[in-house]
């Protein structure tokens, strides 16, 4: 299976659910995940069993609206597409139930732990986006290989210890320090090294602003990567990496 989805969440719901689940798929993708919702994707002449199908092979979490109207007339059509998911031995996917009203919970599905949408609080929203955000691990000479670790994305490249990742508030760039001297640009939506950065000395942390337009590193000689000319060639947008040293240059 491949290591790349093109959705990070597939949202399955009733029809009779639809404007709860609408509103929950545009804060979504506010947020900056790619979310698959059928009258996002789903255009008239589509074959809507084919498109269905492609969606949820293509996405890496599936979002179950669990609801009365859930478990009457469609529940026999919207469990079927849940098995996948729900599959122990498939560690690449991630299930998770929302709960919409106060609906029994069916026995195949009380296992799971479930993310409470009745109230629509704040913190549940939290639990719910961490669950769909990708897990992300760097690797470098010194850490566990892919096949030890967990996760959504592997990003390969530096030759050693991977000391500090950042990614940006949108989610959709990450940067990185190691051992290696190295700092590292990566594109999150691929897997893609966008951008490698030389220090002085060995990368022990990397900190980026709250906005995602600066970012620095930290090593045993101070701050050190290269200066604001690198920025346009990173594609984080307006992201510039920034320079310290002893002679107090600070971008």
């Amino acid at each position: 299976m491949s290591d790349y989805f093109k959705y990070d969440v597939f949202l399955s719901y009733s029809s009779m659910d639809k404007p709860v689940v609408r509103s929950l798929a545009k804060r979504l993708k506010s947020d900056g995940l790619r979310v698959w919702f059928d009258e996002w994707e789903i255009r008239p002449g589509d074959m809507i069993g084919k498109r269905i199908e492609e969606g949820l092979e293509a996405s890496r979490v599936l979002v179950l609206a669990m609801s009365t109207h859930t478990f009457q007339s469609e529940w026999a059509t919207l469990e079927s597409g849940t098995f996948r998911f729900r599959d122990p031995t498939n560690k690449e996917r991630r299930f998770v139930p929302l709960r919409l009203d106060d609906a029994e919970i069916k026995d195949t599905l009380k296992q799971f732990a479930y993310v409470d949408w009745r109230d629509k609080s704040g913190e549940e929203y939290a639990r719910l986006l961490a669950a769909c955000r990708i897990a992300l691990v760097v690797v470098g000479k010194a850490s566990h290989s892919e096949h030890q670790v967990r996760a959504a994305m592997v990003l390969k490249g530096h030759r050693e210890q991977v000391l500090g990742v950042k990614v940006t508030a949108d989610g959709q760039r990450a940067i990185s320090g190691s051992y290696d001297g190295t700092v590292r640009v990566w594109n999150l939506q691929t897997g893609e090294l966008l951008r490698a950065l030389r220090a002085s000395s060995a990368v022990f942390d990397v900190a980026m602003s709250a906005n995602g337009q600066k970012a620095v590193s930290a090593s045993e000689n101070g701050f050190h990567v290269p200066g604001p000319a690198a920025g346009p060639l990173l594609g984080l947008g307006g992201l510039r990496l920034c320079y310290r040293s002893t002679s107090d240059h600070f971008c």
